[in-house]
């Protein structure tokens, strides 16, 4: 199983931002509708961190959250410059902010989820890790409980509900999917490929010549022996003991361009080289390698209607992505939200990089791109350790298409 997206990067922020100043209280309003505000705080730092049409936000999530984050850089040996805390503490707050947002518009929507529900998600989350010892060890490295996990599948499930609602949308026309077809071609389109079997001696450049010499020698019998009219690569490569392990009889399947080192990819790709020939041996940095050509398949263009159903999946994905972007900012827009936590405002707001700063590119709300519902661009300098996300749900990585 792949590894849970644990971290987002959506919240992965960089040393160097410019630090946010906490606002004159006596300045402050008492909160408006279509713009977050920053009220006063409680002075005891014991109460909410915002209030949202009225209903506040508890600080024990945010709290749980910021210590999942200082552990981060704790381990990583290191400190959380205070500019880079003031928008730590603006992720997590604006997170919660957008979960209580949507759960009064759910609730608005008649839309409930019953305990039996809850417990079917549950079970079906555990079952994609095969096993119980693997689900606790994914709490133990998330840092959370199953009941954190638990809520967490409630909140997601009453979102995709939610949004499955108010942003419903139709299914793409048949001039939508032709039309992205023919802007996207290269995108589906089955590349050169090339099916090979390998048996490899391994030898450093830097090994003493001599040593080297003798795995060159080696792979070179090897080679005349497999290019034998007859001779059985996998079951002669089997007999090769002082060869690199060839796990099913060094079958490396089928290759396409851009995954081999340039001395195998120029060899195996080359027009002449046909079905069943015998190569080698080749050398690279990793040693001598003696290849069989198995098979080989020319470049195609899929045709239509062979990737249609996957366009109007990718179609239908973007334009509910940017439904739900525009349902949640006019949440917002119409909401009276107060920003409790000092020094935070989830106002939108320039941010200068630091000299010599990396601008990172990613998909909406993630690192140096502007986040739904008025989040600002963030830029990186130099690493940082990634930051505690609210409790993590799939384990799995989103399918591409």
């Amino acid at each position: 199983m792949r590894r849970s997206l644990r971290w987002l990067l959506s919240l992965s922020l960089a040393v160097g931002a410019a630090s946010t100043a906490c606002k004159d209280p006596a300045s402050k309003e008492s909160g408006t509708q279509g713009a977050p505000t920053t009220s006063s705080p409680t002075s005891d730092g014991t109460g909410p961190v915002a209030r949202v049409n009225g209903t506040d936000i508890g600080r024990d999530t945010f709290t749980r959250q910021m210590e999942k984050t200082r552990a981060r850089f704790t381990q990583a040996k290191r400190e959380i410059p205070p500019a880079l805390e003031v928008r730590l503490k603006e992720n997590i707050i604006r997170k919660l902010v957008d979960d209580e947002l949507i759960s009064q518009r759910a609730k608005a929507e008649s839309i409930a989820l019953t305990d039996a529900e809850i417990e079917t998600k549950l079970t079906e989350h555990k079952a994609r890790f095969g096993s119980p010892d693997a689900f606790k060890g994914f709490l133990e490295r998330t840092g959370q409980s199953e009941e954190d996990l638990r809520e967490e599948l409630k909140r997601t499930e009453l979102r995709d509900r939610l949004f499955n609602k108010v942003a419903n949308v139709e299914e793409p026309t048949d001039a939508e999917v032709k039309e992205f077809f023919d802007k996207n071609l290269e995108r589906y389109k089955d590349r050169e490929q090339v099916q090979v079997l390998q048996v490899m001696w391994k030898s450093d450049k830097a090994e003493a010549p001599d040593v080297r010499k003798k795995a060159e020698q080696r792979a070179k019998a090897a080679a005349a022996e497999l290019k034998k009219k007859g001779t059985d690569f996998k079951t002669k490569v089997a007999t090769y003991a002082d060869a690199a392990p060839s796990p099913n009889g060094g079958d490396l399947g089928w290759v396409q361009r851009g995954r081999q080192v340039k001395q195998i990819e120029d060899a195996i790709f080359d027009a002449k080289v046909k079905a069943n020939d015998v190569l080698g041996p080749i050398e690279t940095n990793f040693g001598f390698h003696v290849l069989k050509v198995v098979d080989k398949k020319a470049e195609r263009q899929k045709p239509l209607e062979e990737v249609s159903a996957a366009i109007k999946t990718a179609i239908k994905a973007r334009k509910r992505s940017e439904k739900t972007r525009d349902v949640l900012t006019s949440m917002k827009k119409d909401a009276k939200v107060e920003v409790l936590e000092p020094g935070v405002s989830l106002e939108a707001k320039p941010m200068a990089a630091p000299p010599g700063a990396i601008q990172m590119q990613g998909p909406p709300g993630m690192m140096g791109q502007p986040a739904p519902g008025g989040g600002q661009p963030i830029t990186a300098g130099t690493p940082v350790p990634q930051p505690a996300q609210p409790i993590q749900v799939q384990p799995a990585a989103a399918p591409q298409h």
